[in-house]
């Protein structure tokens, strides 16, 4: 819960989020008076996707109509969808999806939606939502003009100029796919190719061994950060720089004259200061770079953000 104050009056949107392990419902109240939210619950549920889209479609519609259930006493002002993959934000129309989504691309949520529910609907991708709940209350927030970067098996970016994404920035919007010194960058700054990098110099793969999980646990950004943080390790120092350099030159090369790049993306921004400082490397020093603080709740806020204040420019 995120209130900055007394709150004497609030509108509520139903939110409903959906990629390849999550489904998710919550409900969003946000203050009239712009001071700050509450989000009392998230509920997720696994999306099913390996029983065919005639089964996901309906259960995503019952998902959403149970917190509107949950919901019924507050001022409920519309639906505000999230899904993974590429999202038309006018029609509601998935354009794309990945291959753990099979039948997905194609559905116009927008809708079907509005033809279960006599509410407005919004639709918004998942990293668009993402990086619009950031900017309007993570660390860019109250800032006109600003360019978040989420990383994660991806990376994209969006720019905001006067708080609103803009589109058609193709390099901005697949930076991943750009190429920093003759590589590619999401083959060298992804969440995964930073660990397994980590492996390929010698670095575990694996740690903490014991009774109950004896073969271990997969590498994380968050023991990476402590062992080059606590422990100095020089494998997960030499890893996280690897990542993160070209990760800063990539921005830098966009040249959008902004002052400040936030980073996003729930995983690498737990691989902590010695990577946070090889982008900042990378940038040249001539932009401040932030790492997301809103992280737990920025897709979600966000994608309630797009109905009451839509995203895109």
């Amino acid at each position: 819960m995120r209130w900055k104050g007394s709150v004497m009056s609030e509108k509520t949107v139903i939110v409903g989020d959906l990629n390849e392990t999550n489904m998710i419902s919550t409900i969003v109240s946000f203050a009239d008076d712009g001071s700050g939210y509450s989000m009392p619950e998230v509920i997720k549920v696994t999306p099913g996707f390996k029983k065919g889209i005639e089964y996901v479609l309906p259960t995503f519609v019952r998902q959403v109509r149970n917190a509107i259930r949950r919901g019924r006493h507050q001022n409920i002002v519309g639906i505000a969808l999230a899904s993974a993959g590429e999202v038309d934000p006018k029609t509601g129309k998935v354009l794309s999806a990945n291959s753990s989504m099979p039948g997905w691309a194609g559905i116009n949520l927008k809708e079907e939606f509005e033809r279960e529910f006599d509410l407005p609907v919004s639709v918004i991708s998942e990293i668009h939502a993402s990086v619009l709940g950031e900017d309007r209350w993570g660390e860019s927030s109250d800032k006109n003009d600003s360019l978040v970067v989420n990383v994660a098996t991806d990376i994209v970016g969006a720019y905001l100029k006067g708080g609103l994404i803009q589109l058609g920035m193709d390099q901005v919007d697949h930076l991943g796919k750009t190429e920093v010194d003759g590589v590619r960058l999401e083959t060298v700054a992804t969440v995964p190719a930073i660990i397994d990098h980590y492996g390929d110099i010698g670095g575990d793969r694996v740690f903490g061994h014991d009774k109950r999980r004896p073969r271990g646990y997969a590498m994380t950004p968050a023991e990476m950060c402590k062992r080059s943080t606590q422990g100095g390790e020089a494998l997960a120092i030499e890893a996280l720089r690897w990542g993160g350099l070209p990760l800063g030159k990539a921005i830098a090369a966009l040249d959008l004259g902004v002052d400040e790049v936030v980073i996003t993306g729930a995983d690498v921004v737990e691989f902590g200061p010695v990577w946070a400082d090889a982008v900042r490397e990378g940038l040249g020093g001539s932009i401040k770079v932030s790492v997301a603080s809103h992280r737990d709740h920025a897709t979600l806020v966000g994608t309630a953000e797009n109905l009451l204040r839509p995203a895109f420019a």
